[in-house]
C-alpha cells in the first residue's frame, strides 16, 4: 500500500513538472511574440515617420500578422494603415 501511494506521488510530480515545462514554454513563445509584434511596430512608426509609406505599410500587415500579439494596437495600426492608403 505504501509503495503505491508513493508511486502515485511520483506520477503527480512527473506531471506537475511537465506541465510547469509546458507552461513555461508557452510564456517564452508569448514573450517572442510580442517583442516581434512591438518591433515591427516601431519599424513601421519610424518608416511612416520618414514618409516611406509602402514600407511602412508592409511592416503594420506584418505587425497584425503575428500571433498571439496583444489587441490594443490595432485600433492603432488601423489607424496608420488608412492614413498611409490615403495618403
Amino acid at each position: 500500500m505504501i509503495h503505491f501511494t508513493y508511486r502515485r506521488a511520483g506520477r503527480f510530480r512527473n506531471v506537475a513538472i511537465f506541465l510547469l515545462f509546458a507552461a513555461t514554454l508557452a510564456a517564452a513563445a508569448k514573450i517572442h511574440y510580442v517583442r516581434e509584434h512591438l518591433s515591427l511596430l516601431t519599424q513601421a512608426r519610424t518608416a511612416q515617420t520618414a514618409g516611406d509609406l509602402l514600407a511602412a505599410e508592409e511592416l503594420y500587415n506584418r505587425a497584425l500578422a503575428v500571433p498571439w500579439a496583444f489587441g490594443e494596437h490595432r485600433g492603432e495600426i488601423d489607424a496608420a494603415l488608412l492614413a498611409a492608403r490615403c495618403g
